[in-house]
């Protein structure tokens, strides 16, 4: 996974649809399967065949476990020091989370943004106030995310939660959609990618199907839907 996935933001400056919301996820998972690699095995993470990961930051902080080199990508990329200390350990604690999403509303608000709401995932609802003239609330978002951090740590928790022995994208919903009961077994990954690509899971999701929840739910917690 590229560093400019742990910055992937579904941005939501007006409330949006169901449709919309639904697609919207979509999108958002075929960026992540642009960025991670793709195989059609599931490691055996237990096995001790597989080696522990490893990744190093530039000043020498090394980070272990399934997502190393996402934690030394985002170190590297991190200006706040407060965000730099969340990371440094390799474990993101729901407090070092609820901090740094606490400056960055903070942030945001002092320039004039109302925030409607800020998931844990990254996703949000804001607006401008009337009285802000010529504010750009995209550019004061994207400067807050950096300054504050919250841009690099609060996707990487999110990931780390829905996906936390960081399997590849494509095999985990694939797993998540047979799980659920939408799909059957033997249902893959190659499947999976080819109705995203041909607009099969984008239908499913903006249809009154009875099965588009559980979609749904597999594209936004893979781990745990169920």
């Amino acid at each position: 996974m590229s560093s400019s996935l742990l910055l992937s933001r579904l941005r939501n400056p007006q409330a949006k649809s169901k449709a919309t919301a639904a697609l919207s996820v979509v999108v958002m998972m075929g960026g992540l399967l642009s960025g991670c690699s793709f195989t059609t095995d599931n490691p055996d993470v237990d096995s001790p065949s597989q080696p522990i990961p490893q990744a190093t930051a530039q000043d020498g902080t090394v980070f272990s476990g399934p997502y190393a080199s996402e934690f030394a990508e985002a170190y590297d990329e991190a200006e706040s020091d407060q965000a730099r200390e969340a990371l440094s350990d390799g474990i993101i604690t729901p407090e070092e989370l609820q901090a740094l999403k606490t400056v960055f509303v903070g942030c945001v608000q002092n320039q004039g943004i109302v925030v409607v709401y800020v998931n844990d995932d990254g996703s949000m609802e804001f607006e401008a106030r009337e009285d802000a003239d010529g504010l750009d609330p995209d550019t004061i978002v994207t400067q807050c995310d950096a300054s504050s951090g919250w841009g690099i740590v609060g996707p990487l928790a999110h990931f780390i939660k829905v996906n936390p022995e960081n399997i590849d994208t494509a095999i985990i919903i694939a797993e998540c959609l047979v799980r659920v009961g939408v799909q059957p077994k033997g249902y893959s990954a190659e499947n999976y990618i080819r109705e995203s690509e041909d607009g099969t899971l984008g239908n499913i999701l903006n249809s009154d199907s009875p099965t588009r929840d559980k979609y749904l739910a597999c594209f936004q917690d893979p781990a745990h839907a169920s």
